[in-house]
């Protein structure tokens, strides 16, 4: 059975404002606790004004309606929307996927030389989710698990290729290590004879440089050193 949905407007269910916004000069570089501008981190600072993660909705500039999730204990200047459930009815993982895919937040945006986001345009947006958050989690978990397979896969792809690479470069190693001058190794003579002194039905084997083995009368090497008929 399909579990109760319901359908209510962002102005509705969530609290959105604009934090204070502080300038790069008040900023601290060591400062304990970071600090989330438009698209993200932006500096550090030495005090909070959000103990818990909140859902950020970048409100000016080109990256308007872009989604952000700040840390805990951060500042939130005021370049970013912060887009709270109210009385804890969304579960905020699952109103982050519904702003990353379920809210059409392009039509809370207006102007075209400085595109921007008011609360006044979000405000009237509708979305839909189960009444009960149980049910929210299982559906956040869906994504969630395949994006972690899809992590795990890509790090043991990654691990595959490096163990390939090393092995690859290993026998690179080892080949180039037993590599050596034929001429170092072995004694390399020319015969004496053209292929003009073979006979027919000779009696010892005659090589030439052709792939062809005749025959020749007079075996010239000893049986222990050499072959017999080579020259």
């Amino acid at each position: 059975m399909r579990k109760e949905f319901q359908t209510k407007t962002l102005g509705d269910t969530c609290e959105m404002y604009q934090p204070k916004t502080i300038s790069g000069n008040e900023m601290v570089a060591d400062g304990a606790y970071v600090v989330f501008g438009a698209n993200g981190v932006i500096g550090r600072y030495d005090k909070f004004n959000h103990e818990e993660p909140q859902l950020l909705i970048t409100c000016r500039s080109a990256t308007c309606g872009s989604v952000n999730m700040s840390e805990p204990n951060s500042w939130i200047t005021g370049n970013a929307m912060v887009v709270r459930p109210r009385n804890g009815a969304i579960e905020l993982s699952f109103l982050e996927y519904l702003f990353r895919g379920g809210i059409d937040i392009a039509r809370a945006i207006t102007g075209a030389a400085q595109p921007q986001i008011t609360r006044t345009n979000l405000a009237p947006r509708e979305i839909s989710y189960p009444e009960s958050r149980a049910e929210q989690q299982r559906i956040v978990g869906i994504p969630d698990e395949a994006f972690e397979g899809i992590t795990t896969a890509k790090a043991n792809a990654e691990k595959n290729l490096q163990n390939a690479r090393d092995l690859f470069e290993s026998h690179l190693h080892v080949a180039h290590a037993d590599k050596a001058f034929l001429g170092d190794l072995v004694n390399i003579k020319t015969g004496k004879l053209d292929a003009n002194a073979a006979v027919e039905d000779g009696e010892f084997p005659f090589f030439t440089c052709s792939r062809d083995v005749f025959a020749i009368d007079t075996g010239c090497l000893p049986l222990r050193s050499h072959p017999v008929g080579w020259q």
